[in-house]
């Protein structure tokens, strides 16, 4: 007899287990017998019968108890057909011999739990980068956990979700690079008449950060394999995670050891040429160098590993001394110690005389 069912929900993409709490009837059952040739599955129909999809299933005491008899059946859930709907409630039954189906309890299949967009889309190897990204299914009712690469963050405070327009996501989410210089792994595509979550997320520090030059990493998000249980067990504490196809690229922090000149005429214009070490430029992952100037950012020429180029904006106050910083993405900016100023440019109104012999030695006064 199959009583209850935890969860009673689930994402469409993902195959979480589902606990049937199962009456097996081993008072009046032969245990041996029984088991040896049960065959017990899950079937999930929609309420209209048109899509019906089969999982296999297995006896299993819960919460775990070795050499206890069975309690539940254990099945997973299928990848969901939802057809661009955001949810559907099916009906799931389960057999123990695989014909005669028990059950008709509701069950719910929400939106795909992914990740589309993040921005932005590197950061240093020491981690601190704040990052939005954007998916789907993130407030499902289960609990959700974000994987960085290897290390599995915090519980997701879904409290802390925004929601966010498909109409807006590309201004949102485009940031710094054009659409046409990202990968189409960065470009998934986007509903505009779809809402997403959105989060912001700090990254984490990528393992011996001091001996790579980093590297890109995939982003995952999961839910709880197992539903929590009176057991408080940490070994059950495991998350199912689904790829998402959504990259985040560790970069080395660059060294700056000269910049030249160190002032410039108020109007902007000059071209500031920062040397140093491990300047980088992988625009597919969002690595474009830029200088800040006092607290205004400019795009920065990326002419080598060890040569930018930065074209001075236009200044608010002259002789103020400002200090210059760089970025590898446009948001985790370094101090250099490298200051620059601006002066007024000086006019020239009158020369005279206005030519002389090719011998040279004429005295020229400029007024």
């Amino acid at each position: 007899v199959f009583h209850t069912i935890k969860p009673f929900s689930a994402s469409a993409n993902t195959q979480s287990p589902i606990m049937i709490k199962t009456d097996f009837n081993l008072g009046v059952n032969n245990k041996d017998v029984f088991f040896e040739f049960a065959k017990f599955k899950c079937r999930f129909s929609s309420l209209d019968k048109t899509e019906m999809i089969y999982t296999d299933g297995e006896p299993i005491s819960y919460p775990f108890q070795v050499g206890a008899d069975p309690t539940h059946v254990k099945c997973s859930t299928p990848i969901w057909p939802l057809n661009g709907r955001e949810k559907e409630s099916v009906k799931l039954d389960i057999t123990a011999n695989g014909y005669d189906y028990y059950g008709g309890f509701d069950f719910l299949f929400s939106d795909r739990i992914e990740i589309y967009r993040l921005s932005p889309l590197s950061g240093p190897n020491e981690g601190g980068t704040t990052v939005k990204l954007l998916g789907s299914g993130l407030k499902a009712t289960e609990d959700v956990k974000v994987k960085w690469g290897v290390v599995d963050m915090e519980l997701l405070d879904k409290e802390k979700l925004a929601n966010y327009l498909g109409a807006s996501a590309d201004q949102e989410f485009e940031g710094i690079i054009s659409k046409e210089s990202l990968k189409p792994i960065h470009q998934r595509k986007i509903d505009s008449q779809k809402t997403y979550d959105s989060l912001k997320l700090k990254a984490p520090q990528l393992s011996h950060w001091t001996k790579t030059n980093g590297g890109p990493i995939y982003i995952e998000v999961g839910t709880r394999d197992i539903p929590p249980s009176e057991s408080n067990n940490v070994d059950l504490d495991k998350y199912s995670y689904t790829t998402s196809f959504a990259e985040f690229y560790y970069y080395k922090q660059p060294v700056v050891k000269n910049i030249h000149p160190h002032g410039g005429p108020i109007e902007g214009g000059t071209e500031i040429v920062i040397e140093g070490s491990d300047f980088e430029f992988l625009p597919e992952y969002g690595v474009v160098p830029h200088c800040q100037i006092g607290d205004k950012i400019v795009k920065a020429n990326y002419e080598s590993t060890v040569r930018i180029i930065c074209i001075s904006p236009p200044g608010d106050n002259v002789d103020a001394k400002l200090p210059i910083k760089v970025s590898l993405n446009g948001e985790d900016f370094i101090e250099t110690g490298k200051f620059f100023h601006y002066y007024k440019n000086s006019a020239i109104k009158d020369m005279k005389p206005t030519s002389g012999p090719n011998t040279g030695g004429t005295s020229i006064k400029i007024t």
